[in-house]
């Protein structure tokens, strides 16, 4: 219909986009277009037109399809590779030790629709009970310590069930007495230059000590003396200035008699370090490239200050110097370096080694692609070094980019990055997915689990809630219900149906979804792939249960003046869809509603699952000419 663009032949790719359908399926659409419109009264309009779909399959590659399919983008995948396209991931969650990964792929004929529970014949009248049901006097219900939660049975009183269905507890709480609750004074760590009690949420308590030079790692940062005397690095100044050979000997013994307690241990510590590894004699990037590899914290041991305790007060240093004077760069980088705690530089040098392996474009070329791997791996793969070092943004990726770019990984470097880009909020979203699934699937392994996974996220799952919370977290435009399904059903990839919900405003896509649910809800996921498409056209046309919120989404428009003659003037000769959209675009609501009823008739009359084409052309222009069953509506709508 002009009206009712009509839905796709993959019946997974909607739940896709909603997050719900891990992964795509074969598609299951047809081919598009239907029988020829009808051209005027008594007259055969000798269009290949279709009068607006009347019974068209939408011959689309999508589907609204079904929301339980495993075998999808959004699958949550398996094992230790969660990069599979159609591998929803990894049982571990980001960065967690409880994410239920599986090794194997479900594919593509896993029917995700299904409850896990086959059901049980009890004997009585009940038939097959579902979900943990038993059949009590002859209902199926659950057994009096479960509570039935959308379908299954569950034990409250859990760290995910707590108070009652879906009551789950935040992070760090557990369910005590049927109440969410975290554990006291469980950690120290800073509180601006304090230490402070924090509990297993991560909430603030009473300070435990003020301290006089700061914090650092959850305890009062020590005093920081910098001895001139007696510390390594005095030594090795003090040895440099002595003569060479014999004559400087005495000189170097007075140096080495200096050294502290502590001053010896790092000089000893470095001197074997340095030996052990053959660094003495290199020439002077060879030994920098030793101590690099093998004595990185015994030179930081030795060469340090008080200047800068912290990462971030050397890398303040550093920063003018990279903006200064070429040549007076490295001398005062070094002083920089020199003038920092050992805790300082190993920190600014564990995020530096870490954008180093992640950006080997950076040893071959100093372009703009090596500073571009560099400023990205900064801020998502390293993000957790260079946070001690520089003042990152906030991670701002909603729990929708999050989920397709985890599925999309080879590699746990790749996950998280996928996670560092994400919001607190987003990474929460994301991790309650898993904790369902393992509280869903944690007993199971292998393909058993990988089937218990794809069903708890899809349609009627008991992750489903998680599933779609996490989806509606996305970026949204202005878009109205019409132009995302007029741009949704005319994608061919994740990609496009992703690039059109993001179009379109919240409210769109909410409308949009109702029109999936409705259907997943009437069509059956085991029937065939014709009969399902057949049923999902049914659905969204005249008299089809889901066509009142079929219409709430394409009514969602901006209507033009053009009245119902001119639309169909114009919209006869045409032989594509942009040319159909642009006619009926221009028209006015009242317009379309009279050019609406026409077609409603002609379905009503002319049934094109039966009639072929030519058959339901010739019933199509009967119908609307003298004495025609759909002549009083086709009349209206040529005086308009």
């Amino acid at each position: 219909l002009p009206f009712d663009v009509f839905l796709p032949g993959d019946r997974d790719v909607p739940k896709q986009d909603q997050g719900q359908d891990p992964g795509e399926q074969e598609d299951r659409g047809q081919e598009q277009g239907q029988e020829q419109d009808p051209g005027g009264v008594d007259e055969d309009p000798g269009q290949e037109q279709d009068p607006g779909g009347v019974d068209e399959d939408p011959g689309q590659d999508q589907d609204p399809g079904q929301h339980e399919d495993p075998g999808q983008d959004d699958d949550p995948g398996q094992g230790d590779d969660p990069g599979q396209d159609d591998d929803p991931g990894q049982h571990e969650d980001p960065g967690q030790d409880d994410d239920p990964g599986q090794s194997d792929d479900p594919g593509q004929d896993q029917d995700p629709g299904q409850d896990d529970d086959p059901g049980q014949d009890d004997g009585e009248t009940c038939g097959p009970c579902s979900g943990g049901k038993v059949c009590i006097d002859n209902v199926c219900q659950c057994p009096d310590n479960l509570m039935d939660c959308s379908g299954t049975c569950t034990q409250l009183g859990t760290d995910t069930n707590c108070a009652g269905c879906g009551d789950k507890c935040q992070t760090g709480a557990t369910c005590q007495n049927g109440a969410c609750k975290c554990t006291e004074m469980v950690q120290k760590k800073c509180c601006g230059d304090n230490v402070c009690w924090f509990d297993s949420c991560g909430n603030q308590g009473a300070v435990v000590e003020t301290c006089e030079y700061g914090c650092g790692n959850g305890a009062c940062l020590p005093s920081c003396f910098d001895d001139p005397v007696g510390s390594c690095k005095a030594f090795y100044g003090c040895v440099g200035g002595c003569a060479a050979g014999t004559p400087g000997e005495t000189c170097r013994n007075q140096c080495f008699n200096r050294l502290s307690t502590e001053g010896l241990n790092n000089l000893t510590n470095l001197d074997t370090c340095l030996g052990n590894n053959s660094c003495y004699g290199l020439s002077d990037d060879d030994f920098s490239d030793c101590v690099d590899e093998y004595c990185i914290e015994p030179y930081y041991n030795c060469f340090w200050g008080c200047s800068y305790p912290t990462c971030n007060l050397l890398m303040a240093c550093i920063d003018p110097c990279l903006a200064g004077p070429e040549a007076n760069r490295t001398t005062c980088v070094n002083n920089c370096w020199e003038g920092a705690t050992p805790e300082a530089q190993l920190d600014l040098n564990a995020a530096l080694e870490c954008n180093s392996n992640a950006c080997p474009i950076c040893n071959t070329t100093s372009g703009t692609e090596c500073d571009e791997c560099w400023d990205q791996a900064t801020v998502t793969t390293c993000r957790a070094y260079w946070s001690k070092c520089v003042e990152l943004p906030e991670p701002s990726g909603y729990c929708s980019v999050l989920w397709r770019c985890f599925q999309s990984c080879n590699t746990e470097e790749c996950q998280d990055a996928c996670v560092a880009e994400a919001s607190p909020e987003a990474n929460q979203m994301f991790d309650a997915i898993y904790d369902c699934i393992d509280a869903n699937c944690g007993t199971l392994s292998g393909s058993e689990w990988l089937t218990c996974a794809n069903a708890s996220i899809n349609f009627r799952g008991a992750c489903k809630t998680q599933m779609d919370t996490c989806m509606a977290d996305r970026a949204y435009g202005t878009g109205l219900c019409l132009d995302l399904w007029n741009c949704y059903m005319g994608c061919g990839t994740a990609e496009c149906r992703e690039a059109c919900r993001t179009a379109a405003s919240r409210d769109a896509n909410t409308k949009l979804n109702n029109i999936f649910d409705c259907i997943n809800t009437v069509c059956d996921p085991d029937l065939p792939d014709d009969q399902w498409n057949t049923c999902a056209n049914t659905a969204i046309k005249a008299g089809g249960a889901c066509r009142a919120v079929t219409n709430v989404c394409l009514e969602d428009r901006v209507y033009g003046t053009g009245t119902c003659n001119q639309l169909w003037e114009c919209y006869m000769p045409c032989t594509d869809d942009t040319c159909w959209q642009t006619c009926v675009g221009a028209a006015s609501k009242q317009a379309i509603e009279l050019f609406q009823d026409v077609f409603d008739c002609i379905d009503g009359v002319c049934d094109s699952d039966v009639l072929d084409d030519d058959a339901w052309l010739t019933c199509a222009n009967a119908s609307i000419n003298t004495g025609g069953v759909c002549k009083a509506k086709y009349d209206t709508c040529r005086n308009n």
